[in-house]
């Protein structure tokens, strides 16, 4: 049994555990830049999403973890490549490591409309 749910609904609120940067493959990706890492976070978030019938606009905040906080203009540069215009308020933190030895996770509240 797991320790926690990956996604929980509370009102008009969607709350997802940190995601992983997963490939094409399905695989998790520990070898690719933060950039990269970053925006295969972010389309794994998009997809818990679409599952429950939002998209990214309806992704309010997320908080982002990094192993090298000095990699943080690579992550902006994704989010600004995976966001429009409308962008969720941020938090990023430096951790000492992640799971499965990922640089990036990230996790997020999305609100339904």
């Amino acid at each position: 049994m797991a320790a926690f749910e990956n996604v929980r609904s509370v009102d008009n609120l969607i709350i997802v555990s940190g995601q992983l940067p997963i490939d094409e493959q399905g695989k998790t990706d520990k070898a690719g830049s933060y950039h990269n890492q970053a925006l295969e976070s972010l389309r794994e978030i998009e997809k818990v999403a679409l599952k429950e019938g939002l998209n990214k606009n309806n992704i309010v905040k997320t908080t982002l973890f990094l192993t090298d906080i000095n990699k943080l203009s690579e992550v902006n540069d994704a989010y600004n490549e995976f966001f429009d215009e409308r962008k969720p308020a941020r938090s990023a933190l430096q951790v000492v490591a992640l799971a499965q030895g990922v640089s990036v996770e990230i996790d997020a509240i999305l609100k339904k409309d």
